[in-house]
């Protein structure tokens, strides 16, 4: 018994990650919005500022969605981007 193909389909390209120059690159469109890809792994980098999170948790970035941490923050405290802050090292050691 088979997927229907377009499941198989929406499902390689939400997980592919393109090479450019030897440099995994996501794509608009890979990630619906900060730190959600609907696919557990690598997403765009986010980050939090809010007064409501632990001093900690305002200090890294996560770039993975299956970060403990980083599920924490809530969708309305979410930030893109690095914000230069430091890698998380739940997302680091996530891979």
């Amino acid at each position: 018994m088979g997927f229907p193909t377009q499941w198989v389909s929406l499902a390689l390209s939400n997980l592919l990650q393109r090479e450019l120059h030897g440099v995994s690159v996501l794509l608009p469109g890979d990630c619906d919005a900060p730190g959600e890809s609907g696919i557990m792994g690598k997403v765009n980098a986010f980050h939090t500022n809010s007064p409501e999170a632990q001093p900690e948790h305002r200090e890294v970035y996560h770039d993975r969605d299956d970060c403990y941490e980083g599920k924490k923050i809530l969708q309305k405290h979410k930030e893109s981007g690095t914000g230069g802050k430091k890698r998380c090292k739940e997302c680091v050691r996530l891979g």
